[in-house]
C-alpha cells in the first residue's frame, strides 16, 4: 500500500541531515536518532483513528501496520484501542505484556486471571457440545437448550467424589450416599450378588473373611464377633428379641389345638322303645357265616364244650340315641405358609 508523506521542513521544524551521510529524519531535534525520531515535553503523535468497521474493510493492509479503534462492534475488532496487522490479521495492541495470539489458532499460556462478561449472550462451543445460556445462567451439554441449571443430555460418570455434599461415586461411576450418611449395621434388600461399596452379603460366613475395618465394626458396634445372620430364604421384620437372630418358620403343622373348640359327632334320629337282640352261637366249623348281630365262636379242631346251639340275649329299653365317632384319617402334615416373594439379597454396612 502506498504511503504519500509531505514535510514540510521548514514549518514543522525538521533536521534532515545529508541523506548520504546517514538516512535520519528528527522531529523536535536536531539530532535524530533513528530513521524517525520524534522528540516532544508537551505532545505526543496521532495514529490514523478509524471505527472497526473502517480497519476491517481497508484493502491489502501492510504487515505491523498500526491503528486506532474507536469503535468494538467488530467481526475481528472487538473492543476500543490499538491494533496491529500481522499474518494476515488484526491483533489487538495490549499493555499487559501478552502475545496477543488468537485464541482459535495458536496455543496459549493464561497469565492471569480472566473473566468473560457474556453480557446476555449465549456462548455455544461445537457447536452443541457444551452451552452456556447468559440469559438464564444455564449450562447444557449435548444441548442447547438446557432447561436446568446443569443440563446433561447424555450419560454422565463420575470416577472420583469423594464426601461431597453427602454423595459420593462408586468405582463404577454410580453416585451414592456418602458412608458418613450410612450407619454400621444398615440392613438393605438388593439385587447385587456379592459385596459392594462397604455393603456386606448376609449369607451366615464367619466375619473373618471380611476385610479388617468391617471385621472392626461388626464385632466392636453390632456384637457379631463369629457368623453373619444367614438371610437366605428368609424375610425380615421388626422384633423385640435380639437383632441378628433367626426365627419363626416356613411350613406350620395342625394339632387338636390348632382346631375350633366344637364336638365333631353323629346322632341318629331317636326311636321308641325298642329291643336288641344278640345272638351267641357256638360252632365247630372251617367256615365263617352268619351277620348281624350275632357273636360267633369258632373250633378249628377238639371237642365243643358244653355242645352248640344259639343263645340269645335280648335287652330292652326305652327310647334312645346311637351315638358314632369317626375318625378324620389326617396325616398331620405341615402347611407351606411362605408366600409368593420379591427374590433379593440382603446386605448389611460395615463400612469400607
Amino acid at each position: 500500500m502506498k504511503r504519500i508523506i509531505i514535510l514540510f521542513i521548514f514549518s514543522l521544524g525538521l533536521s534532515i541531515p545529508s541523506l548520504a551521510q546517514k538516512p535520519l529524519v528528527g522531529i523536535g531535534t536536531a539530532n535524530p536518532q533513528t530513521v524517525l525520531d520524534v522528540v516532544s515535553t508537551n505532545n505526543g503523535i496521532l495514529i490514523p483513528r478509524q471505527t472497526a468497521f473502517q480497519i476491517e474493510s481497508m484493502q491489502n493492509p501492510d504487515e505491523s501496520e498500526l491503528v486506532y479503534s474507536l469503535t468494538d462492534n467488530g467481526v475481528i475488532i472487538t473492543r476500543k484501542g490499538f491494533w496491529y496487522f500481522r499474518s494476515g490479521t488484526w491483533f489487538p495492541l495490549t499493555g499487559d505484556g501478552s502475545n496477543n495470539e488468537n485464541i482459535y489458532t495458536v496455543n496459549g499460556t493464561l497469565t492471569s486471571n480472566r473473566q468473560v462478561n457474556q453480557d446476555g449472550k449465549q456462548l455455544n462451543i461445537g457447536p452443541g457440545l457444551l452451552y452456556l445460556d447468559g440469559v438464564s445462567s444455564t449450562t447444557g451439554v449435548l444441548t442447547t437448550s438446557p432447561t436446568q441449571t446443569i443440563d446433561v443430555d447424555g450419560k454422565v460418570r463420575i470416577q472420583t467424589l469423594n464426601k461431597v455434599a453427602g454423595v459420593i461415586s462408586s468405582a463404577q461411576g454410580v453416585l451414592m450416599n456418602n458412608p458418613d450418611f450410612f450407619d454400621v449395621g444398615d440392613v438393605k434388600p438388593s439385587l447385587a450378588t456379592a459385596d459392594h461399596d462397604g455393603w456386606y452379603l448376609l449369607n451366615g460366613r464367619n466375619i473373618s473373611t471380611l476385610p479388617q475395618t468391617a471385621q472392626n465394626n461388626a464385632s466392636n458396634i453390632l456384637g457379631i464377633t463369629t457368623l453373619l445372620p444367614n438371610a437366605t430364604g428368609r424375610y425380615s421384620m421388626g422384633t423385640t428379641a435380639a437383632t441378628g437372630g433367626v426365627s419363626g418358620s416356613s411350613t406350620a403343622t395342625l394339632t387338636r389345638a390348632n382346631l375350633p373348640n366344637v364336638n365333631l359327632s353323629y346322632t341318629a334320629d331317636a326311636e321308641a322303645g325298642h329291643s336288641h337282640t344278640m345272638t351267641y352261637q357256638r360252632i365247630r366249623t372251617t367256615t365263617a357265616f352268619g351277620g348281624g348281630n350275632n357273636i360267633h365262636v369258632y373250633w378249628l379242631a377238639g371237642t365243643v364244650v358244653g355242645g352248640g346251639g344259639l343263645y340269645n340275649i335280648i335287652s330292652s329299653s326305652i327310647g334312645h340315641n346311637h351315638t358314632y365317632t369317626v375318625s378324620s384319617g389326617g396325616t398331620a402334615t405341615p402347611i407351606n405358609i411362605q408366600p409368593a416373594a420379591l427374590n433379593t439379597n440382603y446386605f448389611v454396612y460395615l463400612g469400607q
